[in-house]
């Protein structure tokens, strides 16, 4: 069985040709966290990479295939699904969820035993994100003492 890796950015990028330098449209190893932490997996497992098409370089890729086989200019392969979301699911999932929320708690900046405690998104798209916390904002909470988090199972 092939892992698949649902993210925010694809594990490259199009960086468009450039006649000034001589340089042909090349892919290129994206950039941020997740990308650096996944990229080797996904490429040596086959996996499958779903994404979102974030932009006009994205969707050109997404052209390419469903899902795109791509190789980059050092002859990294990767299969990627490119998924476009309409700009309300995008802001919800991105904005509301993603970056206000799971951010914090996969960098450790919440007092994971007591919060954050979610309550409800915004009401309107684009609105910013409003969670309920029990004193502590992500802030106060990121100079704390960090503890690690065990999770135990039989």
């Amino acid at each position: 069985m092939r892992p698949i890796v649902v993210a925010n950015r694809a594990p490259l990028v199009l960086e468009p040709a450039d006649p000034l330098l001589g340089r042909p449209e090349r892919l290129v190893k994206g950039a941020g966290g997740l990308v650096t932490a996944l990229s080797s997996l996904a490429a040596e497992t086959d996996a499958l990479w779903v994404a979102a098409a974030r932009d006009e370089q994205d969707r050109s890729l997404a052209a390419r295939g469903d899902p795109a086989q791509l190789r980059t200019a050092d002859g990294t392969d990767y299969r990627v699904a490119f998924i476009q979301p309409s700009a309300e699911a995008y802001d919800l999932y991105y904005n509301v969820i993603s970056n206000p929320l799971l951010w914090f708690i996969q960098h450790y900046l919440w007092d994971l035993a007591r919060e954050p405690v979610v309550t409800h998104p915004p009401a309107t798209p684009g609105g910013t994100a409003t969670w309920r916390s029990t004193g502590c904002s992500p802030t106060a909470s990121s100079r704390r003492r960090r503890r690690a988090t065990a999770l135990l199972s039989s």
